[in-house]
């Protein structure tokens, strides 16, 4: 595929020349590999691709690097192709970074607009740098083997002839102000071991591209080739997400459980993004209350107390015969909006209607693999239709709904697993929180597994987080003590044939299913 400049200038392509069995494999050779993110939940986009004997790995994100020299802040584009030989014997191919317009008469159909053609092109060799309209567009880390430019009627057309043939021209520059149209490739020949990779990387200017690429701003982008490889970000990401402090769950449902954490990181992303305004600031700093990160929530000049009383939209909660209809506004799918369904039909004790509604929103993502909702969705294949992409409302709603459904607060009481389905309280798999961040303070957590004959609710001490890794001790001034104390719903439907808190029997059996536990209760257990 291709990685867009934000100033929408030209877009950078990987293809690959399968030297061995002369076969030529571009974006447009076939359908796009799966995309999903990082260890399925961190920030980093990361899509496959299989070519001939050859699988591809590209991963990109982005750099704060500082000030260009016009004064203004500079972002990088990284990108990130990894070529891995599938076969048994030595393979090699031609690993090519192509950066071309986006259409001969200006933007394709439905692009935005101000995108320039390319009407000259050129290479650096002295900076690795590819000049486009005489500005820095693309940026190589490593000297590649050969770097051809070329005017082209079709895209790819004498780039893919001139390598399927050997007849890259080592360095050429293209200028032709008629044809609008121009191409150039950086071309790095690849010997592989068997079941070996290599790897090749580029940068391109996402905000602040300069007029020049001067020698102070070229060391500062050679030290993030040197210091800023994607692990180093992704280890940043999984300590943003994933802190000793934060908020942490698992759920028997891991679609659940990864979009959880993948809707935190977009969240996160656009708070830090410069852009504004921010729709909804008050869902989102209820998101970022929940989720632990109260930091980010707090520029957003929002009362914490407006945030943690955040309340449920009006209309129908339960499934529709059909949900897009019933989710239609304008003729478009609004995600956001039907996640806020879910949670409504949660915080009104209809956890099934609750699951329904959020695993029919899984099943249609805007981007399916990353987790990613857009502000509006075709109604039919619910692809872009309009508006942010991943859309920090949806990716609110879905942090807001999924910590609900664990715990959430209702007047003076916690209440625990208030809105999950049964199939979460079934034999084969565990529910988990701990660090849960809530309006009367942190409550340290819980787990609740089933069995053939009942359900165990496990309480957690502060104590038993920190010998676990999960943080330190809390502050007795941080646990949550709620003035109602903690009522737990016990879920499902099944009936309940014993109830015991820390061993002791319960005599009487709650009809609405809801136990309240007494202060200091480590352990509730359940037979059917």
């Amino acid at each position: 595929g291709r990685l867009e400049p934000g100033e929408r200038d030209f877009a950078v392509s990987a293809w690959l020349y399968d030297r061995s069995a002369r076969k030529f494999f571009a974006p447009e050779s076939g359908p796009p590999g799966p995309f999903t993110l990082e260890d399925k939940i961190l920030p980093i986009p990361l899509a496959r691709a299989r070519a001939g004997r050859f699988n591809l790995y590209a991963r990109s994100w982005a750099h704060a690097l500082g000030e260009s020299g016009d004064g203004g802040p500079v972002t990088l584009g990284i990108g990130e192709i990894t070529v891995e030989n599938a076969s048994d014997r030595t393979s090699e191919a031609d690993l090519l970074l192509a950066v071309h317009p986006f259409g001969p008469e200006g933007p394709e159909p439905g692009a935005p607009e101000g995108i320039r053609p390319i009407e000259r092109i050129a290479n650096d060799p002295s900076l690795q740098l590819v000049l486009v309209n005489g500005r820095p567009g693309l940026i190589l880390a490593g000297a590649p083997d050969a770097f051809g430019a070329t005017a082209f009627a079709a895209p790819g057309g004498t780039i893919a002839r001139l390598i399927a043939d050997g007849e890259l021209p080592p360095s050429l520059e293209a200028e032709d102000p008629a044809l609008r149209m121009a191409s150039a490739a950086a071309v790095y020949h690849l010997r592989i071991q068997p079941f070996g990779s290599r790897t090749q990387t580029f940068r391109v200017f996402l905000e602040g591209r300069p007029a020049t690429l001067t020698p102070e701003l070229a060391a500062s982008i050679r030290e993030v080739d040197r210091k800023g490889s994607w692990k180093a970000a992704r280890d940043g990401w999984s300590g943003l997400l994933n802190g000793r402090e934060r908020l942490w769950l698992r759920l028997p449902d891991k679609r659940a459980q990864e979009a959880f954490y993948a809707s935190l990181g977009h969240l996160l992303c656009v708070m830090n993004s410069p852009e504004e305004p921010r729709p909804d600031p008050r869902r989102l700093a209820a998101a970022l209350l929940r989720a632990g990160h109260p930091e980010a929530a707090a520029p957003r000049s929002v009362d914490p107390a407006e945030a943690w009383s955040l309340p449920v939209p009006p209309g129908p909660s339960a499934p529709a015969a059909d949900p897009a209809a019933a989710w239609l506004r304008d003729g478009t799918y609004r995600p956001a909006e039907a996640l806020e369904l879910a949670r409504r039909a949660a915080n009104e004790g209809d956890a099934e209607s609750a699951a329904w509604n959020l695993g029919w929103c899984l099943k249609h993502q805007t981007a399916p693999g990353a987790y990613a909702w857009a502000a509006s969705a075709d109604p039919v294949a619910f692809a872009w239709a309009g508006g942010r992409l991943p859309d920090p409302g949806a990716a609110a709603s879905l942090v807001c709904l999924l910590r609900d459904m664990l715990v959430r607060e209702e007047g003076d009481s916690l209440l625990i697993t208030a809105g999950i389905p049964a199939a979460w309280a079934t034999p084969g798999g565990q529910l988990e929180i701990k660090m849960a961040p809530t309006r009367f303070g942190t409550l340290p957590g819980y787990s609740l597994v089933a069995s053939p004959g009942g359900l165990t609710l496990r309480l957690y001490r502060p104590e038993q987080l920190a010998r676990q890794g999960r943080g330190p001790v809390l502050d007795p001034a941080q646990v949550a003590r709620p003035p109602g104390g903690l009522r737990w719903r016990v879920p499902g439907t099944r009936r309940i044939r014993a109830l015991a808190v820390d061993g002791g029997r319960v005599r009487t059996l709650p009809a609405d299913r809801w136990v309240a536990l007494p202060e200091g209760a480590r352990k509730v257990s359940v037979s059917w």
